[in-house]
């Protein structure tokens, strides 16, 4: 049998090892399935809820302008009964003033009470509609994840009944060339790591993914030229985190084989040690277990160093767009091409995208 060298890096995506994880999931992707739905629906549901509270911001709370169509449903002024539209009208309220056809007069105090109290309506329904997205939300990412932790648990029960049939089945020649600890990391740790695939990180980047490309086209849906500002820095972006998968995968694979060297070397001291102390070799195995233990640390002090580099600069990142965001939309804002509550959607906006 061919010798597998866990030092060495295999390439990023290997289609053989997808294909052989891929059968035990057999019977589990109508699960897999609706997970992926409970995922879009929570994202959709996350997203909408910064456009709308623009809405209410810039419509309702403190609008410059209130469009108004005549209708029953509405408040009462003295030419009948108007609501408030998005759409651009004839018939307009700016700064307590209705304006119709061109001709203005003030809003008697009856008249402005009226209007006030239809916005707060407004605004009210709105906030229960945004409440409920909310409950959705909740909702969607608790199914989801119960279904996802269900499938996790499920493929490694398979998974590990399998490799302990193997391990069974595997000739006395394997067993002396790799030591118990080594086995032992890779039926419990490893495992485990694949739980995570199913659980967290298919999770993670499905989820990211629709939130990055659903931010992004809500951003330019509402403003094209603050998107392009905002999200000038998204170059810088990506080379970094291509830069940072590379190596943290590197220090990744390095910190499980010396943690496999440590647990084999403990397994081995702990079931030999009647050996160990009859020929008085003690201070050997003292020093092979320190130096193993020096070269686990040194490994992972190396992957904590590359995380302390990238999450501080991704928050850089951050800072720097929503930075862009508040200085160019208040500007815009300013000038009256954007609303505030524009900008105020496109932190959020910034926020989800890292």
């Amino acid at each position: 049998m061919k010798q597998f060298d866990e030092t060495k890096l295999e390439k990023f995506y290997d289609s053989k090892l997808v294909k052989k994880l891929s059968r035990y999931t057999k019977g589990l992707w109508m699960i897999l399935f609706f997970s992926a739905l409970m995922l879009l629906a929570g994202t959709l549901f996350d997203l909408v809820q910064p456009r709308i509270i623009s809405t209410i911001i810039d419509d309702y709370l403190v609008p410059k302008v209130s469009y108004l169509e005549e209708g029953p449903k509405g408040f009462a002024l003295e030419e009948g009964n108007f609501s408030i539209v998005k759409e651009p009208s004839p018939i307009v309220i700016r700064k307590d003033r209705l304006e119709i056809d061109g001709i203005e007069r003030p809003l008697t105090e009856i008249e402005n009470k009226a209007y006030k109290d239809h916005r707060f309506k407004k605004i009210t329904t709105l906030t229960l509609f945004l409440l409920g997205l909310s409950i959705l939300t909740f909702v969607s990412a608790m199914v989801e994840q119960i279904a996802l932790n269900y499938v996790g648990q499920r493929v490694i029960q398979r998974i590990r009944s399998d490799l302990f049939a193997k391990l069974e089945r595997l000739s006395l020649s394997f067993h002396e060339k790799n030591p118990v600890g080594r086995l032992v990391t890779r039926m419990t740790n490893d495992l485990g790591n694949i739980n995570e695939l199913y659980t967290d990180v298919v999770v993670t980047v499905l989820s990211d993914v629709a939130i990055i490309f659903g931010s992004i086209f809500m951003m330019f849906s509402m403003n094209v030229k603050l998107s392009l500002l905002t999200l000038s820095v998204v170059p810088i972006l990506v080379i970094v985190t291509i830069i940072f998968q590379k190596k943290v995968r590197i220090a990744y694979r390095i910190v499980r084989v010396k943690l496999a060297k440590i647990n084999s070397t403990l397994n081995e001291n702990l079931t030999g040690m009647k050996t160990i102390q009859i020929f008085n070799q003690e201070k050997k195995f003292i020093d092979n277990f320190a130096e193993n233990n020096e070269e686990y640390y040194v490994a992972s002090k190396g992957e904590l160093q590359i995380y302390a580099i990238f999450r501080p600069f991704m928050n850089l990142l951050y800072y720097t767009s929503l930075i862009l965001v508040i200085f160019f939309g208040g500007k815009f804002a300013m000038a009256g091409t954007v609303e505030v509550g524009v900008v105020i959607a496109f932190t959020i906006y910034v926020q989800k995208l890292f």
